[in-house]
């Protein structure tokens, strides 16, 4: 079975394995949401982003929320069973990184402006960042409270965030 979008798929999906749902952003500028059970052939919600999505969606660790980053440095939270959108945040530079989810209360990610973004889960208003000299376009790695990711500028970081 199989499900078509209206473009490229570059990112890896993520799957709600409570409800059966994967959850997978295009290049057709659409967030979709597919039941699983149904063959794939099923569509419970698609939202349409303004802009194509390279960078996979994370769901918070309860899988209620379902985040999504775009090409137009756009960051939504979405409730995940219906796809009604509880906020959006700006960083105005395109994302390619993956979102980290930090204690489900935090959204960590990196962006083409040279900085990791630290983003409150409950509104997406802006905790702080850490500057690079350099474009991110990697995902970070959380290990206990140390986040890593890599930059254009030839640096892994760690940074500290206990």
């Amino acid at each position: 079975s199989s499900y078509q979008c209206q473009d490229l798929i570059k990112a890896i999906p993520c799957i709600h394995s409570s409800n059966d749902i994967v959850y997978l952003g295009s290049h057709d500028q659409f967030i979709h949401a597919i039941h699983i059970e149904e063959n794939l052939s099923k569509c419970i919600w698609k939202y349409g982003l303004n802009s194509s999505c390279a960078s996979s969606p994370q769901l918070s660790l309860d899988n209620e929320y379902l985040y999504v980053a775009t090409l137009n440095g756009n960051i939504f939270a979405f409730k995940s069973n219906d796809g009604i959108l509880l906020w959006k945040q700006s960083l105005n530079k395109p994302i390619f990184s993956t979102i980290v989810i930090w204690k489900d209360k935090f959204i960590l990610i990196g962006c083409v402006d040279e900085k990791l973004y630290c983003l409150s889960c409950d509104d997406g208003e802006q905790k702080w960042t850490f500057s690079t000299n350099g474009p991110i376009f990697s995902s970070p790695c959380l290990f206990n409270n140390t986040l890593f990711i890599g930059c254009h500028d030839q640096y892994l970081y760690a940074i500290d965030l206990s």
